[in-house]
């Protein structure tokens, strides 16, 4: 049975084996999506027993836009990147 997260018009579909990991990334003082929706979206990743990073940002709203957050997400994203390169090579 293939698992859909509803998100309004963009379900998710998180069923299938081969989905690679997700990093997920929120600012806390987002008032555009706010951090509730993300948190749901965690849940129901673990429930599925899916492998996820989940990162808030204190500081930031809808956008990265002060330098230290900037980079950390740059870099967790660059190393989310490779770690999917690396498990669809694994899997081919």
């Amino acid at each position: 049975m293939v698992e859909l997260l509803d998100l309004g018009e963009a379900d998710v579909d998180l069923g299938h084996s081969g989905a690679p990991p997700l990093l997920i990334a929120h600012g806390e003082r987002d008032e555009r999506v706010h951090p509730k929706q993300s948190e749901e979206l965690v849940a129901e990743l673990r429930r599925l027993g899916k492998t996820y990073e989940y990162v808030t940002y204190p500081t930031e709203a809808h956008g990265f836009l002060r330098a230290g957050p900037q980079i950390d997400f740059d870099r967790r994203l660059v190393r989310a990147m490779g770690d999917a390169r690396l498990q669809r090579q694994a899997g081919a």
